[in-house]
């Protein structure tokens, strides 16, 4: 009875996570008493892509129709050379292989040996595994549920009416409710069957739900076979989302590895360039549209800087001319203050004259006239250097006011021939409710195609919300 509980997955994340790892690590023991690692032959080698002088994707035939895992890494042994490997696809006998070694990549390799480490894959998984026993509060409830099926709510939600979902049979419209309304839905069946049909499906009521939806799988033939099944368009039937937005708009995309050509349109650097490109045109055309109003905005602009040139102009006369007015006035005060100080002068040289003839206490009265007479002198002669000063400004200000009058006389000249204030006010008015609209747009735009060309092929498009994305391989954790 013991033994037969130790072999149900426990319930709690961590320990599940632990009972998983166990079982990964015994068929990894299994292995190395059976030999860790396959040799395949691989026939006419052809590059696709090129990323280094020693790196790249090349395509291989198979000489026997194994099957291979992806993501299996091993080495490709040719005569001459030899490289690291990564299973990156494989379709039918047809397998694409990352490659990476010192040596350049010729453009073909008649003939080779990949070497693929069975181990590599199970012991990365056990490595997860490991990662979230350490740290299950990042593992969501549905793992667990997985493998605890009887726990998951059981719903059945009816389909959208559409008519892709209106032609399907009853027992799968039947499975499509369970899954559209359930946590958790296994859907078995031997190939032909139409599971990958009703995947299709699936997803195509999901999106009309408003849903966002991830399709995963452990081979990218799978992704790319049921992303075509969902998007297919000619001899082989339309996909039940063919016509739909979220195709149109480009918000079904493939990411991983290399895609099937089938589907290679729908490829995350596909639909980023083609993104790109219609974004671009659609900045062109606002552009085109925006260009007439932007010169007639530009003119307005202008007009009106000539209207507050000339109001400047004004005000910097009338402000000149009360300098002008204030100086004539400081210069007048400063005159009669020489006049009083001349006649003061003279009576100080008096008094000084007087006290140096007198009889009685004739020093100190010569002391005191003396100093009368300095102050005296003092008091004229900063009167002076004020009516120099005055008559400086005032001179100044007469000759600003000649040129302002002659600018202000041109100046008018310049604004009979432009349209009033208020009309060219009214005038921008109107403009910037049109135009203010449709530069916002060309910023919105602009801003998009700027993440675009920055993100990566790789990258999720974070420019508009994606609705499915279709990835491979699987994440680890998730097998």
């Amino acid at each position: 009875m013991e033994a037969k509980q130790q072999d149900r997955p426990p319930d709690e994340s961590a320990a599940l996570a632990r009972w998983f790892a166990e079982g990964v690590r015994d068929e990894l023991a299994a292995l190395e008493k059976d030999g860790r690692t396959q040799s395949f032959e691989v026939l006419s080698g052809r590059l696709l892509e090129g990323s280094g002088p020693g790196e790249g994707i090349f395509e291989f035939i198979l000489a026997d129709p194994s099957r291979l895992p992806e993501d299996a890494t091993g080495r490709l042994k040719t005569q001459s050379d030899e490289y690291a490997a990564q299973v990156i696809g494989q379709l039918d006998n047809r397998i694409q292989l990352r490659l990476q070694g010192v040596a350049p990549l010729p453009p073909g390799i008649p003939r080779a040996i990949l070497v693929v480490d069975d181990s590599a894959l199970l012991q990365r998984l056990a490595e997860v595994l490991d990662e979230v026993a350490a740290k299950p509060e990042k593992v969501s409830p549905l793992a667990t549920t997985v493998f605890h099926p009887a726990r998951a709510q059981v719903r059945f939600v009816n389909l959208p009416d559409t008519p892709a979902l209106a032609e399907i049979g009853r027992k799968l419209r039947c499975v499509l409710e369970q899954a559209t309304g359930s946590a958790l839905t296994y859907i078995w069946g031997p190939p032909g069957t139409g599971k990958t049909f009703g995947i299709a499906h699936l997803v195509a009521a999901l999106i009309q739900k408003g849903e966002r939806v991830l399709v995963t799988s452990h081979t990218h033939a799978a992704v790319d076979q049921a992303l075509y099944e969902v998007v297919k368009n000619g001899d082989e039937g339309s996909g039940p989302l063919v016509s739909h937005p979220t195709v149109r708009d480009g918000k079904v995309i493939r990411i991983g590895g290399r895609a099937n050509p089938k589907v290679d349109h729908l490829r995350l650097d596909r639909v980023a360039e083609n993104k790109g490109a219609e974004l671009h045109a659609k900045i062109l055309q606002l552009r085109k549209t925006a260009e007439p109003l932007s010169e007639i905005r530009a003119w307005g602009r202008t007009a009106i800087e000539e209207h507050l040139k000339l109001a400047d102009l004004s005000t910097r006369l009338s402000t000149t001319c009360t300098q002008v007015e204030q100086g004539e006035e400081q210069q007048a005060q400063a005159a009669a203050a020489i006049r009083s100080g001349e006649e003061l002068l003279q009576r100080r040289r008096a008094q000084l004259e007087r006290a140096q003839r007198a009889w009685f206490r004739r020093g100190a009265k010569t002391e005191q006239a003396a100093r009368a007479l300095r102050d005296a002198e003092t008091e004229l002669a900063r009167a002076e250097a004020a009516f120099a000063s005055a008559g400086e400004a005032t001179e100044k200000a007469h000759r600003l006011v000649t040129d302002l009058e002659a600018k202000l006389v041109s100046q008018r000249i310049v604004c009979q021939g432009l349209p009033d204030r208020e009309v060219l006010d009214g005038e921008l008015r109107r403009v910037a409710l049109t135009l203010g609209p449709i530069e916002e747009e060309i910023r919105q735009l602009q801003e998009a195609l700027s993440h675009i060309e920055e993100t990566s092929a790789l990258q999720k498009l974070r420019s508009h919300r994606v609705q499915v994305v279709m990835a491979s391989p699987a994440p680890r954790a998730w097998r």
